[in-house]
């Protein structure tokens, strides 16, 4: 595939920075191709951000929220719409005992804004 064979060629060796936009479409992909049924790519979207030892990136999803230091907030700037849907519906789903900790039971922040950075789609 591209990203194996193209963009990252050695990423099967040795451990491997990779773009925020590649590592971003590389989950849109594998949603998009799960399109009729989105759990089917749970497996391989945890792989891609948590398993995968040689995939080295720095997207995150937990931020802490600048205004208020105590605060975290789920932060998809980084995101593309496909992906952004994708780990919500993962979060409630998979891990929503994280978030109950993680926001104290309190309401869930979430931060959707585009920035320079990311793509201009919009929720």
């Amino acid at each position: 595939d591209i990203f194996h064979n193209e963009l990252y060629p050695d990423i099967k060796f040795k451990p491997t920075s990779i773009l925020l936009k590649d590592i971003d479409n590389l989950i849109e992909v594998y949603v998009l191709l799960n399109k009729k049924s989105w759990i089917k790519a749970v497996k391989d979207v945890e792989r891609i951000l948590f398993y995968e030892p040689n995939y080295i990136h720095s997207l995150s999803y937990w931020q802490q929220d600048i205004l208020n230091r105590k605060q975290i907030l789920l932060d998809f700037s980084y995101f593309s719409t496909i992906s952004t849907c994708f780990m919500l519906r993962y979060l409630m789903t998979f891990q929503r005992q994280e978030l109950k900790k993680r926001f104290k039971n309190g309401p869930i922040k979430i931060l959707c804004g585009k920035s320079q950075f990311s793509r201009k789609e919009r929720l």
